[in-house]
Parts: C-alpha cells; sequence; structure tokens
C-alpha cells in the first residue's frame, strides 16, 4: 500500500481569498505559513486524513520563534530558504511517495514523524 496526496488547505490564506498554489509573500525569504493542511490518502484509494505543517525560513524562524526562546522542538516545520510552492509540494510529495506498507495506520505513523497527524492521539470514546 502506498500514500499520496489528495489536497492541499491553508486556511489564513483562503479566507482573505488566496489559493495557496498562487501566493506570494512580499519577502519569499523571511514568511511563515502556520496552518497548511495536507490531505493524504491511499494510493489508488478512497479516503484521506490530514496532516498539519508550519512552512517558513530560517529568517522568520530566527527573528520571531526563537526571539524569546532559547530552543523549540521542530516536529511539523517545513524549514526552507524562500516560498517556492512547487518545491515545496515536490518535497512532501517525494517523502510520502517512498513509503510503502502493508496497512494505511503504519504508512499514516511514518507520514506523522514530518506532519502532525488528525489521529496521533485519538483514543476511541467509550462507555
Amino acid at each position: 500500500m502506498k500514500a499520496c496526496i489528495k489536497a492541499v488547505h491553508c486556511a489564513s490564506l483562503e479566507m482573505l481569498g488566496i489559493n495557496y498554489e498562487d501566493y506570494s509573500p512580499s519577502e519569499p525569504d523571511n514568511f511563515a505559513i502556520h496552518d497548511l493542511e495536507i490531505e493524504i490518502g491511499p494510493l489508488n484509494g478512497e479516503g484521506q486524513e490530514i496532516f498539519n505543517f508550519q512552512i517558513l525560513t530560517p529568517k522568520f524562524l530566527l527573528s520571531n520563534m526563537l526571539k524569546h526562546k532559547p530552543a523549540i522542538f521542530p516536529r511539523g516545520l517545513i524549514i526552507v530558504k524562500e516560498y517556492d510552492y512547487k518545491m515545496i509540494y515536490s518535497f512532501i510529495e517525494d517523502y510520502i511517495s517512498k513509503i510503502e506498507e502493508s496497512d494505511w495506520r503504519t504508512i499514516a505513523m511514518k507520514i506523522s514523524r514530518i506532519g502532525r497527524w488528525e489521529f496521533e492521539d485519538y483514543k476511541p470514546f467509550s462507555l
């Protein structure tokens, strides 16, 4: 079993009427997108689950996130030199395309190493 990207969303840009693919930050080497949601599901199958990412540059990281903190835990961060939608998409797609497992849960667990999986801490409700 393999996985693929089914959709990409960014609520903060969509609220402004901007498509993620068409986004162009005023400073391509100093930006952050904090709410990138990528829907990933089985290749040649139905369904998808959401994985969340933040995309930012080292310049933004140093001037904002590390300004008042001595360190951070960077899971879910994709650090890029500058904004390039095609490169970012290809980078994520390449990682996902190399995963091959016998079941979806194992695939999702591997993807959750780089992004926050919507079900990673899920515990079924029981009465």
